[in-house]
């Protein structure tokens, strides 16, 4: 008996397959890149700017958020101009957890015989100091060096200056000090500001022998407490102290100044690399055009065995985002890879320990960026692909100029402008700045495509030269498909943009510089005393004959209201915060000091009281 035994062959898997329009891009990109070169390089150049700066200054950013308590010294800083802590406000202080006193205030150091003398910025600190962080000293000196009796630790560039080395003596204020050691690192540098003259640091009982700390003295106290277990003070316990006269500072923002700084210099160089990609965006249409117009044939080709024109728009526009992918994916990677290099060229001057790696939000806005530019340049010229007939199979050469793209294309592309400008301005803390950029920008390029337009029509108008070289460069500039209005923009954007940072150097360098005084003075002293004046003018008679000497009465005041509202409950411009916070110079001459400048109002009669 004979069994029939049957055989199915196996079904074939089947795969979910992509969409037509990604297999033709797919299959057009097997060849590579070629044409879309200047396209990646447009692309990649604004991508790595934008990213370089956000990343390193997320860096810088996190630092100090990461440092804030060291850099601030504490969790919470309360400042006092002047006068120190009664005993009932330091123990208002001390309620909230361990507290470190600290003076600060300029002097001059001067050499015990005259011969020398430069001006220094004096810290003194109590035992309790620091708080937070690690101070170190050259030669392995510690604190105990500089909380003997008259003893000062002091930065290299003094010892450089006044001559001196470790064991010589200086005279500050009446008091001869030993330099027993040089500062290497101070933890909360940053915290200080900005510094006319190398630090000095002393204890707080050296500076009482020195008699710089009177009433009235230029001096500023800081109290910084480090709570028992890091957590927020209980600012309104010290409510009181507000009312006094202090002024605080938490750990969440411990060098307002250095933040702002930051901000600041990484919008500016981010505007910059924003408008360097705009203007590289003109570069991305114009390798867009000339690939449409390689294309030509391929595109009538697909006509003809049926494709549709949204089918080959669509396979054309995946190309173009792939390819822009691309450009931005080098950028990211050298935007990512620069701050490191610049990282390891400044190391060791940068007071704080940056950790730069992958920060997520100037990485996603660089991308966001790179495609809505992308977008803008590329929608325009794609969307002239419907206008490429069939027939152009047919003709040999002499193709027709491409119009206006289709509605659709158009606006695509003015929405992706739109959405690129409200990025650019609202993720800005200096919206107005930013609007001005992109409005400076968007209206070189109307300008120069304008001139283009003008140009082209003027070769147009001009009677044919005699000479064929002259009349084949008109005709080729008067064509309808001449590259007179494209040249005209791309060179036309390209160099105002050149132009415009080299002018902006050269005017901030020249104000800077116009602002010094042609004569500026070659010493200035503050703090004097009106009943010490005479002796002082009697002194700089005998040791500078013919010497000029300016004055002008001085004190210090804080502006606690403004037409009867508490300066507490005012919130200024950012610009001019500065100006309510701190003291500021107060003045009772009885004419209006040299170089200085009434800009409304009248200054007060003589005799006025």
């Amino acid at each position: 008996m004979t069994e029939a035994i049957t055989t199915t062959p196996p079904s074939r898997q089947t795969f979910p397959s992509f969409p037509l329009s990604l297999r033709l891009a797919l299959r057009e990109l097997r060849g590579g890149i070629s044409g879309f070169y200047i396209f990646v390089a447009c692309i990649a150049l604004g991508a790595t700017a934008l990213a370089a700066v956000g990343t390193l200054s997320s860096a810088i950013e996190y630092a100090i958020s990461r440092e804030g308590r060291v850099i601030l010294g504490g969790d919470f800083k309360a400042e006092l101009i002047h006068r120190q802590a009664t005993a009932s406000e330091l123990q208002m202080l001390q309620n909230q957890g361990e507290v470190s006193k600290i003076a600060t205030l300029r002097s001059m150091a001067r050499l015990p015989d005259g011969s020398a003398q430069a001006l220094v910025q004096l810290k003194a600190v109590d035992n309790a100091y620091p708080l937070l962080g690690q101070m170190l000293f050259e030669e392995e000196k510690t604190l105990a060096d500089i909380r003997e009796p008259s003893a000062v630790a002091v930065e290299r560039g003094l010892l450089e200056q006044l001559g001196v080395d470790i064991g010589d003596e200086i005279q500050i204020g009446n008091e001869n000090v030993t330099i027993s050691a040089v500062v290497a690192k101070e933890p909360d540098r940053l915290n200080t500001g900005f510094s006319l003259g190398p630090r000095v640091m002393m204890s707080v009982e050296t500076l009482e022998r020195t008699g710089l700390a009177q009433i009235g003295s230029l001096i500023e106290w800081e109290y910084r407490i480090k709570t028992a277990d890091g957590s927020v003070v209980d600012q309104e316990a010290l409510e009181p102290l507000s009312q006094a006269g202090f002024r605080f500072r938490d750990r969440t923002d411990p060098s307002p100044s250095i933040s702002r700084q930051v901000n600041r210099l990484s919008e500016f160089l981010a505007l910059v690399g924003l408008t360097a990609l705009l203007t590289g965006g003109i570069g991305v249409a114009n390798s867009v055009n000339a690939f449409i117009e390689r294309k030509r044939k391929v595109i009538a080709a697909y006509k003809a065995l049926g494709a549709t024109g949204s089918l080959i728009t669509r396979s054309f526009l995946i190309q173009v985002m792939v390819v822009a992918m691309i450009g931005i994916l080098i950028g990211l990677t050298l935007g990512t890879i620069l701050p490191f290099a610049a990282l390891s060229f400044f190391s060791g001057v940068l007071p704080l320990d940056l950790e730069v790696g992958l920060y997520a939000t100037p990485l996603i806005l660089s991308t966001a960026y790179g495609l809505l530019i992308t977008l803008i340049f590329v929608l325009w010229p794609l969307g002239r692909t419907r206008q490429i007939r069939a027939g152009e199979l047919m003709r040999d050469g002499g193709e027709r100029p491409l119009h206006l793209p289709p509605l659709a294309f158009a606006a695509g592309s003015v929405v992706s402008a739109i959405a690129l400008t409200l990025m650019a301005i609202f993720m800005s803390q200096q919206p107005y700045i930013a609007s001005i950029a992109i409005g400076a920008v968007a209206g070189t390029f109307i300008v120069f495509a304008a001139l283009g337009f003008v140009f082209q029509k003027l070769a147009a108008a001009l009677p044919r030269p005699r000479s064929p070289e002259l009349a084949i460069a008109l005709s080729s500039i008067a064509g309808p498909a001449g590259l007179t209005r494209t040249v005209t923009l791309s060179l036309g954007a390209g160099l105002t943009l050149l132009t415009a940072i080299a002018v902006t150097n050269a005017s901030m360098t020249n104000e800077l510089q116009s602002q010094m005084p042609e004569r500026a003075p070659s010493h200035f002293f503050v703090g004097i005393n009106k009943v010490d004046y005479d002796r002082f003018s009697q002194l700089v008679s005998e040791t500078a004959p013919g010497s000029e000497l300016n004055n002008a009465p001085m004190l210090r005041g804080k502006i606690v209201s403004l037409n009867g509202v508490p300066a507490s409950e005012i919130d200024p411009p950012e610009e001019a915060r500065w100006v309510l916070n701190g003291d500021r110079g107060l003045t009772f001459s009885d004419k209006l000091p040299d170089d200085s400048r009434i800009v409304e109002g009248e200054w007060w009669e003589d005799g006025y009281t």
